[in-house]
């Protein structure tokens, strides 16, 4: 008589309750990670919509690219059943490549680097006094990642025209204050503060 090997959990698809409801309750900082990820997933299409509204038909479709990390986005909450610091450290290093890629397909003018502010309040709310070396470490590589992008990025993959620049600035600004502040208020202000 043959005995089946259990299945693999990492070969496993799970379901999307599976996905969306954790096996165990998360800690309050995993627990606004994965809101923060769910919250920047189910918002990344509605960014060609505004540059739609604001710009055009043309701007919406160059502006598809901003949808590539969705997938990550997504991810981090099923990251989070299974770890959830590693969870907290994928979302401010998502955050950097998503920001870092969008500011390397859209360039500087439209402003997309202000979301590696997002990214260092990731960094810092996300972890607690005792995980004080991941903080640094993250913090550190968000500034690093700013400055090589920053000054070593080059020439935009697809360049703007100036007014088309201004008004994504315009939509980066607004959106980037908005996950800035939804940050804030959603993580804990200090351990064991009740909040989830």
């Amino acid at each position: 008589m043959r005995t089946e090997e259990p299945e693999s959990p990492l070969l496993r698809i799970p379901s999307m309750p599976e996905i969306i409801a954790p096996a165990a309750p998360l800690d309050e900082r995993t627990a606004a990670c994965r809101s923060v990820a769910w919250m920047v997933a189910l918002n990344k299409p509605l960014y060609p919509l505004a540059a739609l509204a604001l710009i055009g038909g043309d701007a919406a479709v160059r502006s598809l690219a901003a949808l590539a990390s969705l997938p990550l986005y997504a991810a981090i909450p099923w990251l989070a059943r299974r770890t959830g610091f590693w969870a907290r450290v994928a979302l401010p290093v998502v955050g950097v490549a998503d920001t870092a890629f969008a500011a390397k397909v859209m360039g500087a003018d439209t402003g997309a680097e202000v979301y590696f502010a997002a990214c260092g309040l990731l960094a810092v709310v996300g972890f607690g006094p005792r995980e004080a070396t991941a903080r640094r470490v993250l913090v550190g590589f968000v500034y690093l990642a700013l400055v090589v992008l920053h000054w070593g990025a080059g020439a935009p993959l697809q360049p703007w025209p100036a007014d088309e620049a201004a008004r994504l600035l315009t939509i980066n600004v607004y959106s980037a204050a908005a996950l800035f502040a939804f940050i804030a208020l959603r993580f804990p202000v200090r351990e064991g503060d009740g909040r989830a």
